[in-house]
């Protein structure tokens, strides 16, 4: 059996013009998400998706964000209180985690030769000649017109950290 932990913070405890200026997380309009699907399934496109499962944890922060330590942590013989953690990236649970996560995504979707473009109608539709891509907060359906297409950009995403 494998066990995994990940830090998150208690987003409930951030203050507006403080911890945070802007929450948004990004969702792709269903009626988009349905139009596309039709057309894929009509014209026999493959289509895929993608789980970022460290999404916020690529994204830079925009405010300086310090967390009191976790439960349980031991820093000095048990004393932690005149301790905190200094976030130099988000993570889950602030507020602003998706919005910073998607303000990284375009950039890293228009570098190395991927050239997706946002579309004008919906800010989560990218799109590019041969491959569309639909963002869910971090979750990402790929529709392309061939599965060499779509497994190529997934494999320039595991080519290095975005």
């Amino acid at each position: 059996m494998k066990h995994k932990a990940q830090l998150c913070a208690h987003g409930g405890m951030q203050k507006w013009s403080i911890d945070f200026w802007e929450t948004y997380s990004p969702v792709v309009n269903w009626i988009t998400v349905r139009t596309l699907l039709t057309i894929a399934a009509i014209q026999d496109l493959p289509a895929s998706s993608i789980d970022f499962v460290l999404a916020f944890h690529q994204a830079e922060l925009d405010v300086i964000v310090y967390m009191e330590l976790p439960i349980g942590m031991d820093i000095q013989h048990g004393v932690t209180k005149d301790y905190v953690l200094r976030l130099n990236k988000s993570i889950n649970g602030l507020k602003q985690s998706s919005l910073n996560w998607f303000n990284l995504l375009p950039k890293a979707l228009q570098k190395k030769g991927r050239d997706f473009r946002p579309s004008k109608v919906d800010p989560c539709m990218f799109v590019k000649d041969d491959c569309i891509l639909l963002v869910y907060v971090d979750d990402v359906l790929v529709i392309g017109k061939s599965k060499d297409t779509i497994e190529r950009f997934i494999s320039s995403l595991k080519s290095g950290v975005e």
